[in-house]
């Protein structure tokens, strides 16, 4: 059995979990380019999934999954899309390369749905001139997959669907917050009200 700690230096290191002993250790991300890891990374079947910091600093934000018994990336999927990808045309010019949307807190995962759910930060840079039209008419410019909400295939890291609470964010409004998987059950399930009320 192993246990998984990501650090501030970008890199994903595994340990026995009875002798503290490192079995492996692997670069996410250089940190020299302005990359951390803030956060711990989420365990996916026999995944070990990471995201990282650093969209104040003219990084390209990325979830990455790698085999937990190696530390061989799996799958890696950028959250800016880059030239060809859906959503590419929602930045202006080249400014996708550094288009922010880092994933630097810890997802979510529905075993029933095989889906793993993480959150994008600011686009980058701060200023929207550079990657749109600086203005309340954002046109197309609403610079996917920043401030979003992603929900990405388990299996391949494909990105299934998404939703963008703030299109073209001028405010740093860092969507970076987990998103928690409830358990509700229907009245049809069982779940009627509290004992002694109708």
């Amino acid at each position: 059995m192993a246990a998984y700690r990501n650090t501030p230096d970008a890199k994903m290191v595994a340990l026995d979990a009875n002798t503290g002993k490192e079995l492996w250790s692997t670069t996410v991300v250089d940190y020299k380019n302005g990359h951390a890891i803030t956060s711990p990374p989420l365990i996916v079947k026999d995944l070990v999934v990471t995201g990282y910091a650093g969209g104040e600093y003219g990084v390209r934000g990325a979830l990455q999954a790698y085999k937990q018994d190696s530390g061989e990336m799996v799958w890696k999927t950028h959250t800016i899309p880059g030239p060809g990808e859906p959503g590419n045309e929602t930045w202006k010019g080249e400014s996708w390369k550094v288009g922010g949307g880092s994933t630097w807190y810890v997802g979510s995962y529905d075993p029933k749905l095989n889906l793993v759910y993480w959150s994008t930060s600011n686009a980058g840079p701060w200023g929207g001139h550079t990657r749109g039209n600086d203005s309340s008419d954002v046109g197309p410019y609403t610079n996917l997959h920043t401030a979003s909400q992603l929900a990405f295939d388990a299996d391949s890291g494909k990105i299934v669907w998404h939703y963008q609470m703030t299109p073209a964010d001028v405010w740093t409004t860092t969507e970076s917050m987990r998103r928690c998987l409830p358990t509700c059950r229907s009245a049809a399930e069982g779940a009627g009200a509290p004992e002694g009320r109708p």
